[in-house]
């Protein structure tokens, strides 16, 4: 697969406290991936400098030329007045089509998204059915890449089956923040995670969350033996982190208890 987007060295600070220092890392067209990491380790940040809606303090971020980069903020944003079908007709206003290809694209993918009434208005929807709405926008932007911010924010359990199912079967590859653990599970091939406890402040291993977590003990387990020790504060973070999420473990949420509910337990 070929590298969409890079990271060459990325640092970012607010204050004198450097959120991370010096990230590198390539992402390539296709990959599924998760991204985690502590409270204010700069995920949302990171995301943002990725798709270039902010500036970092020192390297560089680059785009394959010609990539379209698509980006799901946390906070869903619509024009004033418009209704679903508006919203994301205008989000295609800069897209080199015509008006009916525009409206096809949004009619696809507001039934994608289980909308049944596009005439509602956008300011009117629960917080579920915006995400739904925003999710529905990147889709019909068709990225080749996407950049996700804690997608499952203000959706219900139907919501985030939905979700994984729609990324499940996407052509294009993203790059998804996320606490939910269960949802991790279900999108990513690979997992992520930033934290400033890593020498190069990333930790990356292919194949889901549970070989994530397995990676993430053996690398820590081999640091430990061959006399190179975390500092303490990092090393009992490390072991508190196997511990709680161990496969086949009960939480659904990094640091959470809510259980896991599958589709199968589902009421009809």
């Amino acid at each position: 697969m070929s590298v969409l987007l890079s990271a060459r060295a990325l640092t970012k600070s607010f204050g004198p406290r450097p959120l991370f220092e010096n990230l590198s890392f390539d992402l390539r067209a296709g990959a599924k991936i998760g991204l985690i990491g502590p409270n204010g380790a700069g995920k949302s940040t990171l995301l943002r400098i990725l798709a270039d809606r902010e500036v970092t303090d020192a390297g560089e971020r680059t785009a394959r030329r010609g990539a379209r980069i698509g980006y799901l903020p946390q906070e869903d944003h619509f024009p004033e007045g418009a209704t679903a079908f508006e919203a994301i007709v205008a989000a295609l206003a800069g897209e080199r089509l015509e008006d009916y290809e525009r409206e096809t694209r949004a009619a696809i993918a507001l039934t994608a998204a289980g909308f049944d009434d596009p005439d509602r208005q956008a300011a009117a929807l629960s917080g579920g059915w915006r995400k739904r709405l925003a999710v529905a926008r990147a889709f019909a932007l068709e990225p080749d890449f996407l950049l996700l911010d804690e997608p499952t924010n203000h959706l219900d359990l139907p919501g985030i089956l939905w979700l994984e199912k729609l990324l499940r079967a996407a052509e294009f590859g993203y790059l998804a923040a996320t606490h939910d653990r269960a949802f991790l599970r279900g999108i990513a091939d690979e997992v992520m995670e930033i934290s400033r406890v890593y020498p190069t402040g990333v930790f990356r291993a292919a194949g889901g969350f549970d070989a994530f977590a397995d990676a993430k003990r053996r690398s820590w387990m081999r640091r430990s033996s061959s006399g190179r020790p975390w500092p303490t504060r990092c090393a009992a973070r490390a072991t508190g982190w196997a511990a709680r999420n161990r496969p086949n473990g009960r939480s659904r949420a990094l640091g959470s208890k809510r259980p896991r509910t599958d589709a199968s337990s589902l009421p009809t």
